[in-house]
Formats: C-alpha cells, sequence, structure tokens
C-alpha cells in the first residue's frame, strides 16, 4: 500500500471512500495486476448481499473499460450463485473474474 501512495499518491483532501467516479478514473494509474485485484475486490463487494442490482452491474461493466480488462459478467454472477446458496467461493472463479 506503501508502494501504491508512493506511485500514485495520496487521495485527494475531502474525497469520499465511496466516490465511484474517482474509482473508475484512478484505474488507470494502477498496474495491469493491481487493477485485476481491484476488480475482484469489486466483484466481492458486489455479491455480498447477494443480489447483483442493474447498477453494481453498470459499475462492474464502467469497471472493466476502465481497467482495460474483458468483462467477466457470468464469473461474477456464478460467484453469486455460489455465495447465496452456501458454496464456498472458488478461488478459481474469482480469479476468473478479471482475467
Amino acid at each position: 500500500m506503501r508502494q501504491l501512495r508512493q506511485r500514485v499518491g495520496e487521495p485527494a483532501s475531502g474525497s469520499q471512500v465511496d466516490d465511484t467516479q474517482a474509482f473508475l478514473r484512478s484505474l488507470h494509474l494502477l498496474t495491469k495486476a493491481e487493477r485485476r485485484t481491484a476488480l475482484r475486490v469489486l466483484t466481492v463487494a458486489a455479491i455480498l448481499d447477494g443480489r447483483l442490482v442493474k447498477r453494481e452491474r453498470r459499475l462492474q461493466l464502467e469497471a472493466y473499460e476502465a481497467a482495460a480488462i474483458a468483462p467477466a459478467l457470468a464469473h461474477v454472477e456464478l460467484l453469486r450463485k455460489a455465495f447465496v446458496s452456501g458454496q464456498p467461493i472458488l478461488s478459481a472463479e474469482l480469479l476468473a473474474s478479471a482475467s
């Protein structure tokens, strides 16, 4: 995290944690591996309530585009279904959500 802050800089004063536009704008500052990690974290956050509503799908698609990574909403949906049915979230599926 320290290296990332040195490279990207500190968050702007007054910035909010849940600013989706700032998130999307900042994705290009990350390495490809970091962008993949950010998308995977976004995926987990999106499925935690057991639903993947239209707004969350749109944000996922916008994030894939901003990160220059091919969309993998099918994998996101597989993860959501596994989560709500009590199945483990498979590492391979989580990795495939941003590969």
